[in-house]
């Protein structure tokens, strides 16, 4: 850095010129640097009267194009007659001299990069193979070390004998890699799982992936590059005396694989909480999270969101899993199926408060529609006696239309609801509902989830009992669906 700014110094003194703001903008690409927010306000200044150009070090500190899109930051020295100095020579990009200078050097600067980069990728490609370190020392997982000079590998204690022990106790007691994380006193439990999976341990370094394209950038920004799966993995051995042998990292890659497998199977199985998602707070109304404990003498159980996570909570007691599904299960075993007791559930819908703003919609709709009516008949009558020519009557004629669609589709939708909360409606879903839930008790877990999330918006519950419930209420003649689950029918007599 201090180098660029004695060249940007020798400049001003060869060229006498006053440099009236610096800029120094680190860590960015000049594939990039037109990104960056800080030269984007350099060229800004730039466009002023009073500048009349930037000093640079050289040509790749102003550009070094990857696309074509990175020439376009000529256009503001070129419409604004602005010139650019290094400390060899002075460019003005509005001259045809100037244009092809700054197109050539500004490619060579450019091609100079993608050398640079392809030699390096070539060169760490080359020490993978070899057995060295190809990048920095951090990459390498924590028990070993590389010396760059000596190329050397070595392990470092007592990690080395922490990842020893961990291996011999997932061999002998296979316990979970969470608890075997806190029993060495490793921060994380991925990291651990990681570190066994790493063949390292037995003298072999493997690479899956090699770097790709780099991420967008922000700002400019470095970024990292993309990872790309490689079709064969790179596997090579290296100089140094394996801490295990290789029957035992096949052993512990075997029980990680199981762990896996029995992990997958598990999160691939049915939920036995049947309320989830349903279930709502009775004191203060938020929803009620589930919690799996299947230690001996511990219960599956709800609790309320304001007690997540770690939260005081607003005094609501924990419910087990099984209590709370079965009081809804009764619930709609003793209600659900009577078609008096969904009636009297259903009552609040037919109340007046509800109906007086669908029947003003409805009122307005109607209003509305016989205006229109009546100025398209207007229209008709006009357009009969010549008194304006076929586009404008035909121009107020498709308004008119236009507007008698919407106010029809607002009239059907308002019916539709006034029909919903009407008495007759009531009893056609109490009908629907009782017959459907007199097979309830003999549905799977997954048909009886779904049937109760389809007529039951929220339950809420309050020290083991329903307080309140928000339903779901269908349509007449709406399809419910077909239930196949094993055991979806009532059993034969």
């Amino acid at each position: 850095m201090l180098r660029q700014w004695d060249d940007i110094q020798r400049a001003a003194d060869r060229w006498n010129l006053e440099i009236v703001k610096k800029y120094e903008i680190i860590d960015v690409s000049g594939a990039d640097v037109h990104m960056n927010g800080d030269f984007r306000e350099m060229l800004q200044e730039v466009t002023l009267p009073s500048v009349d150009g930037i000093v640079a070090a050289a040509m790749d500190r102003i550009t070094r194009p990857d696309s074509y899109s990175s020439f376009g930051i000529w256009d503001t020295f070129v419409k604004h007659k602005k010139l650019i100095w290094f400390p060899g020579s002075e460019i003005n990009p509005a001259l045809d001299s100037g244009f092809i200078e700054t197109i050539i050097t500004g490619m060579m600067a450019g091609l100079d990069r993608r050398r640079i980069l392809q030699n390096t990728q070539t060169a760490k490609e080359a020490n993978r193979r070899r057995g060295r370190c190809p990048s920095a020392k951090h990459t390498l997982p924590q028990g070993v070390d590389f010396n760059l000079k000596t190329g050397r590998w070595s392990w470092i204690e007592p990690f080395a004998s922490r990842i020893r022990e961990a291996f011999r106790i997932l061999i002998s007691e296979q316990p979970s890699i969470r608890s075997l994380a806190s029993r060495l006193g490793y921060p994380c439990a991925r990291t651990l799982y990681n570190q066994l999976r790493n063949p390292i341990w037995i003298g072999i370094r493997e690479y899956k992936y090699r770097r790709g394209e780099k991420y967008p950038s922000k700002d400019g920004r470095q970024r990292d590059r993309r990872k790309v799966l490689r079709t064969e993995p790179l596997k090579v051995k290296i100089d140094i005396q394996p801490l295990l042998s290789d029957d035992e990292f096949t052993r512990a890659q075997e029980i990680l694989a199981n762990r896996k497998r029995e992990w997958i199977s598990s999160r691939a199985q049915e939920s036995r909480f049947e309320s989830t998602g349903i279930i709502y707070c009775g004191k203060c109304g938020k929803r009620m999270y589930s919690r799996t404990d299947t230690r001996p003498g511990k219960h599956d159980e709800y609790y309320c969101k304001s007690r997540f996570p770690s939260g005081v909570g607003c005094g609501s007691p924990r419910i087990s899993r099984e209590h709370a599904d079965f009081v809804i299960q009764s619930f709609i075993s003793d209600y659900f199926t009577k078609r008096t007791a969904v009636m009297s559930l259903l009552a609040s819908l037919n109340s007046t408060p509800r109906l007086q703003p669908i029947v003003a919609n409805i009122e307005k709709a109607n209003a509305e529609l016989a205006r229109l009516y009546s100025e398209k008949k207007r229209l008709l009558t006009l357009s009969v006696r010549g008194l304006f020519d076929d586009s404008q009557i035909e121009a107020e004629s498709t308004r008119i239309d236009s507007e008698i669609q919407s106010w029809m589709l607002s009239l059907a939708q308002a019916e539709r609801q006034r029909e919903s909360l009407s008495v007759a409606n009531a009893k056609s879903v109490a009908e629907q509902v009782a017959s459907i839930f007199a097979e309830f008790e003999f549905l799977s877990v997954k048909d009886r989830k779904k049937l109760l999330r389809r007529f039951l918006a929220k339950v809420y519950v309050c020290d083991g009992a329903i307080v309140k419930l928000a339903l779901r209420v269908p349509s007449p003649g709406t399809n419910l669906g077909t239930r196949t689950g094993r055991g979806s029918w009532r059993r034969p007599a």
